[in-house]
């Protein structure tokens, strides 16, 4: 759907004090591609017309890679310090 999107990662990630949680997905772009306000566009009304408009993430950011393991598991480990939020997010998703 997104030739230009070499892979991706969305993660929850919640408040300091834990009585919220937004979506954070991660884009790595393909050689060669730039992520912009465009794709952030494309791929947000992508979601909410295939899913529904809850399923949109609240942040859409780039990455230069996502970390694989030789199991096949993505593994992500941010340290995020986001104005109101403050989140340690270890995620563990099956690739």
């Amino acid at each position: 759907m997104f030739p230009q999107i070499a892979d991706s990662v969305c993660v929850g990630q919640s408040s300091s004090d834990k009585s919220d949680e937004r979506v954070v997905l991660f884009l790595k772009m393909k050689s060669g591609f730039e992520f912009d306000s465009n794709l952030v566009t494309l791929v947000s009304n992508a979601i909410r017309e295939k899913l529904s408009p809850r399923h949109v993430p609240a942040v859409i950011l780039p990455v230069e890679d996502i970390p694989v393991s030789i199991y096949i598991y993505i593994y992500i480990h941010i340290n995020i310090d986001i104005s109101s939020y403050k989140a340690f997010i270890k995620t563990l998703s099956v690739y």
